[in-house]
């Protein structure tokens, strides 16, 4: 719940710094603020209904749980740098955004696996489909700012309510 909270407030800043290029730049701060303030609010609330023995479950975690978490990271970080190299040599840097949270969903499919968590099934379609969004956006012609904040604003709320999931249907 922690690793998905801090990652929903690292998608807000990437939101907000698209944010703080526009007129919108007021916004920008409170917005950062605001996503530090819902992922504590989120901990402290849902870790208190958390430990409801009628909705735990025992995970069964694979023996190459720890190695195949590292190496699924690994990747991640690889594709998200191939993928900002990439787009931003052929020119198409509006696509950013949107390829890494296509990228960041994917890799949630082999992490439902490792952590026996199939609520990760469901947050890689949804920030998949957040990605396509993105890429819908520019091809609309968005402005990057927009659809950095379209995509990084959904990516956030996809992982806070993914964490709210994981830890009360655990």
């Amino acid at each position: 719940m922690w690793i998905l909270s801090i990652f929903a407030v690292i998608w807000s800043a990437v939101a907000a710094s698209g944010l703080s290029e526009t007129g919108a730049s007021t916004a920008a701060l409170p917005s950062a603020v605001a996503a530090v303030v819902v992922s504590l609010v989120l901990v402290v609330v849902v870790r208190r209904s958390a430990h409801d023995p009628a909705l735990a479950r025992v995970r069964r975690l694979p023996p190459w749980w720890s190695r195949g978490v590292a190496a699924v990271n690994i990747a991640q970080l690889l594709a998200i740098a191939a993928v900002a190299i990439g787009l931003t040599r052929l020119d198409q840097a509006a696509y950013i955004p949107a390829a890494v949270a296509v990228v960041v969903g994917l890799h949630f499919l082999p992490l439902a696996t490792a952590f026996d968590q199939p609520q990760y099934r469901g947050t890689a379609v949804v920030l998949v489909v957040v990605g396509l969004g993105g890429a819908v956006l520019v091809l609309a012609g968005a402005q990057n700012v927009t659809v950095q904040a379209a995509v990084g604003y959904a990516s956030a709320v996809v992982l806070w309510c993914s964490a709210a999931h994981v830890a009360t249907r655990n």
